[in-house]
């Protein structure tokens, strides 16, 4: 069967590059030819791109920021832009038109990914909604299509419904997905696992072949920025006498001296599978701490990014690993035996669902 996958698979977001290739890779196990349709908006695209010095600020200490972010974090910025588009040509099947939906596929995945979340993608985007032509027998399915914190207007509802109708076969990632559109179609929606933990853990060790760093080491990966979390991974540092390692997951002035600021796909996973523990507020932070069945604490910030991670790790028993930001932590490592079994039912009755149509 021949399929191509709608996501944000250029985005340079560890969780979303490695999402897709981890999908791409289930599906060529499974014996189909797979292809990730570079469809590249403009929205996306402008969020990856070096910054200039063009100022829409009139702020004398906005301007002065700018340019010294600029002149400093250019050339890293540039590493790892660089980093993430060497992952993306070597590791995914791209399809050569750019921006053109090809008709002759016979099967489309949307997703997985925040692909319904219209804070992202500025507005809803039909196509990651299953808009657009192809043949009449061709279908239309998601794979762990998410909406993220992002809740429906009233306004959207309608176009919403809509252009769910287009779609044959809908899974989602969380609850809170599900909870936004029940009552915008009669179809059955079905939570499956994020793609990241189809594939067996050996492949993720194939791809992770680097260099590590000499000493053993707490690894956060936070997507925004809090510094009590970078509080917490100290004291836990302390506790078992490493140090704090950050990856960041945009280079900012506060990144300055980072020597990390330009990890690339295959470098994170690599710091994530030798790290003696994890803190992370990030989904795929949590996620790959899981596969690789590390000590981890993921940090609650309740802005609403939480509930995926909440979500995933409820599904698994291992709740207790999440915590808040003003927590005091005492570190302990986690038992992985009833949270490998309900994970692998969950990846059962994921790849059920993917194998129902193919």
């Amino acid at each position: 069967m021949k399929i191509g996958i709608l996501t944000f698979h250029f985005a340079h977001n560890y969780g979303a590059v490695l999402q897709v290739y981890a999908l791409q890779e289930k599906l060529k196990e499974l014996g189909h030819d797979v292809e990730i349709i570079d469809y590249r908006p403009s929205y996306l695209i402008d969020s990856y791109k070096l910054p200039s010095l063009e100022f829409k600020s009139k702020s004398p200490v906005k301007i002065i920021s700018r340019f010294l972010s600029i002149i400093l974090l250019n050339n890293s910025r540039a590493k790892r832009i660089k980093k993430f588009n060497d992952f993306i040509e070597t590791n995914l099947n791209l399809n050569c038109q750019t921006n053109i939906i090809p008709k002759d596929y016979n099967l489309y995945i949307l997703g997985s990914d925040q692909i319904w979340n219209c804070y992202l993608t500025k507005g809803i985007d039909n196509v990651y909604w299953g808009d657009f032509l192809k043949k009449t027998d061709s279908k239309i399915i998601t794979y762990a299509a998410s909406i993220g914190s992002y809740k429906i207007q009233e306004d959207k509802k309608y176009i919403i419904k809509k252009l769910l109708s287009n779609i044959d076969k809908i899974s989602v990632r969380e609850k809170d997905t599900i909870e936004e559109i029940r009552n915008l179609t009669n179809k059955e929606i079905i939570e499956v696992l994020d793609p990241t933990f189809l594939i067996e853990k050996t492949k993720w060790d194939q791809l992770s072949i680097s260099s590590l760093p000499k000493k053993k080491y707490i690894l956060v990966y936070q997507l925004g920025y809090n510094k009590n979390l970078i509080k917490i991974a100290n004291k836990i540092a302390e506790q078992i006498h490493g140090t704090v390692i950050e990856v960041p997951a945009t280079i900012t002035l506060r990144y300055l001296f980072n020597k990390n600021k330009a990890t690339s796909p295959i470098e994170f996973i690599n710091l994530i599978k030798n790290a003696e523990c994890i803190v992370t507020s990030s989904f795929h932070g949590t996620a790959f701490s899981i596969i690789f069945e590390k000590p981890f604490y993921t940090i609650a910030l309740n802005d609403g990014s939480d509930n995926r991670s909440r979500n995933l790790l409820e599904n698994l028993s291992l709740d207790n690993r999440m915590i808040g930001i003003n927590s005091k932590v005492d570190f302990s490592h986690i038992d992985y035996t009833l949270a490998n079994k309900k994970l692998q039912k969950l990846i059962s009755n994921s790849k059920s669902y993917l194998k129902s149509f193919l």
